[in-house]
């Protein structure tokens, strides 16, 4: 045999046991969702939106920051027309450590630890001490309610399998929505300007709301996590006045945020 006839001997040696891996069946390429497949998952979140116009949440609350865990009891109160949240957090023995109250742009915290109301306007980074990142009315409304919101938004487009990517007017993504590839129902919402990213898990389903039972809230930078779970969840009942009011016990100081 020639050299050049080795040369091509060994070649077809070598290709050949890479031959049936060198190209990708189609199926196993993953394309971004279909424009049909993109207006029902915005049908169903929208739908989804328009069931709940309150909530109460009782459960558990664990904080994690690094090797830092501290784990508390929380009730959690919310109207969506006015936007109002009131969240208690308290240790498993039983004392209070935080009442927070939000009243559409107005934010109070009662601190027991350090005998002070802080008041404020909403949003702010006061908050990341309770919360990873930069929290909003939208985000802590996805998180408590345990379910996706949209954020005002220009443009929505999917440009990666089982994503969905939403747009402002100047063209920036502000919000990423991730779905599970067995129903496309939601499981996870990055917010880009907050840098906070919130897990859903364990889904339920009453008179037609669904709700996941446990809401994981992390910081994308620092790796702080919040993960709220168990517990109950009442939608759209109604919440008296007097709960979203923080009463200053005596001695406690007040401390203007801005």
């Amino acid at each position: 045999m020639t050299k050049r006839g080795i040369r091509f001997l060994l070649s077809l040696l070598f290709i050949a046991p890479f031959a049936g891996c060198a190209a990708i069946p189609p199926s196993f390429v993953q394309k971004p969702l279909s424009d049909a497949q993109v207006e029902t998952i915005l049908s169903r979140i929208h739908e989804q939106d328009e069931r709940v116009f309150s909530f109460y949440r009782m459960g558990r609350l664990l904080a994690k920051d690094g090797l830092w865990e501290q784990e508390a009891h929380v009730l959690i109160a919310g109207t969506k027309a006015p936007f109002k949240i009131k969240v208690e957090l308290t240790h498993p023995w039983g004392q209070p450590i935080a009442h927070i109250l939000v009243l559409g742009k107005r934010l109070e915290v009662l601190s027991y630890g350090e005998k002070r109301i802080y008041v404020g306007s909403f949003p702010t980074k006061a908050l990341s001490r309770f919360f990873p990142g930069r929290v909003n009315d939208d985000l802590l409304w996805a998180a408590f309610r345990g379910y996706p919101a949209l954020l005002p938004h220009a443009r929505i487009a999917s440009l990666k399998a089982r994503q969905i990517s939403v747009f402002d007017e100047k063209g920036k993504e502000i919000e990423t929505l991730h779905f599970l590839p067995e129903d496309l129902q939601p499981e996870k919402i990055s917010f880009q300007e907050a840098g906070v990213s919130l897990v859903f898990s364990d889904f339920r389903e009453e008179k037609g709301i669904r709700y996941a039972q446990r809401v994981k809230m992390g910081h994308e930078e620092d790796g702080r996590k919040l993960t709220l779970s168990n517990g109950k969840v009442v939608f759209n009942k109604t919440i008296p006045n007097q709960i979203f009011v923080l009463e200053k016990p005596p001695g406690f100081t007040t401390v203007y945020l801005d």
